[in-house]
């Protein structure tokens, strides 16, 4: 079976999985750990390592970080030795959807994939975007400090 952990600063992770269960309803193997105030990252290690220890040894896992480069993503690099865990980082509700919607018809590692390109995916200029609908502008390529 896969499970989908979803490791954040505060409750981000457990209200997206509450708003991902507002549009597709309740869903099965999806777990949301947070770093809380005085938690120390220990504390967060131990927690995930618990909650991997409950699952079936053959149990595959796919990570979600809000950050890279933050204590809930540093909390899951030790257990990326795994075959059977992968990462993406960035979470967004676009892609934790997505996974939801495929988790029983895709392998671990094209659900890592398709997670990466449905949150670059949904990340748009809204103006550049309704621009290019009425003919405008087309191109989404460029930074803030282009305009």
């Amino acid at each position: 079976m896969k499970h989908i952990f979803i490791i954040t600063h505060g409750e981000f992770g457990k209200y997206l999985i509450k708003s991902a269960e507002l549009i597709l309803g309740q869903q099965k193997g999806v777990k949301a750990i947070s770093i809380e105030p005085g938690k120390t990252p220990e504390e967060l290690l131990n927690e995930i390592k618990t909650e991997i220890d409950k699952l079936e040894d053959s149990s595959e896992i796919l990570f979600f970080t809000d950050i890279i480069g933050g204590t809930p993503f540093n909390s899951i690099i030790p257990f990326l030795k795994e075959e059977n865990h992968e990462c993406v980082t960035g979470v967004n509700l676009p892609m934790l959807l997505e996974v939801l919607t495929n988790v029983n018809n895709m392998n671990l590692k094209k659900l890592a994939v398709l997670a990466y390109n449905k949150g670059i995916e949904g990340i748009r200029n809204v103006k550049v975007l309704v621009n290019s609908m009425k003919g405008g502008e087309q191109n989404e390529s460029y930074t803030y400090q282009d305009r």
